[in-house]
């Protein structure tokens, strides 16, 4: 018989916030399989852990904006790129966009 401490689940969390606009954590994106599961055709990075390259042959279209955890890291230079992004990939509506950053909260 298992014990309670021996059980545990694992989760990523996952939210589509818009019609194929998903937010996720590095855990989410980072594991291929899941992507590929949820026909993720394009991702935006927000924290600086992975890059095109990690996606590579998975047909991923990555854009990636370097965000420092700080403050005083002024990020709206990156707004309208990265909304341009996200509305070139929607333009396609069999393409799916997963936003993430390290933790997956989205303030």
């Amino acid at each position: 018989m298992l014990r309670l401490d021996e059980c545990f689940l694992h989760w990523t969390p996952v939210s589509e916030v818009w019609p194929n606009v998903f937010t996720g954590n590095e855990e989410t994106a980072m594991d291929r399989v899941r992507l590929k599961e949820m026909g993720v055709t394009h991702i935006l990075n927000t924290a600086v852990n992975t890059g095109a390259k990690y996606y590579k042959g998975m047909n991923i279209t990555y854009y990636g904006v370097p965000v420092m955890d700080d403050h005083l890291f002024h990020i709206s230079k990156y707004f309208l790129p990265a909304a341009k992004f996200i509305h070139k990939a929607l333009s396609n509506p069999e393409n799916k966009v997963l936003l993430h950053c390290t933790d997956g909260i989205f303030i």
